[in-house]
């Protein structure tokens, strides 16, 4: 299981992800500690 510090880090890059590519609505989002997932997501 990854250390609190690696997820930490993890959360800045999925954050400025999301601010580029704000082009539909996420329906289902899963953000666990091995990644990050979008179910039902607005082509």
């Amino acid at each position: 299981m990854p250390h609190y510090s690696s997820v930490s880090k993890r959360v800045i890059t999925i954050n400025d992800t999301f601010k580029m590519n704000n082009q539909g609505t996420t329906q289902n989002l899963a953000i666990d500690s091995m990644g990050l997932k979008v179910y039902d997501a607005d082509p």
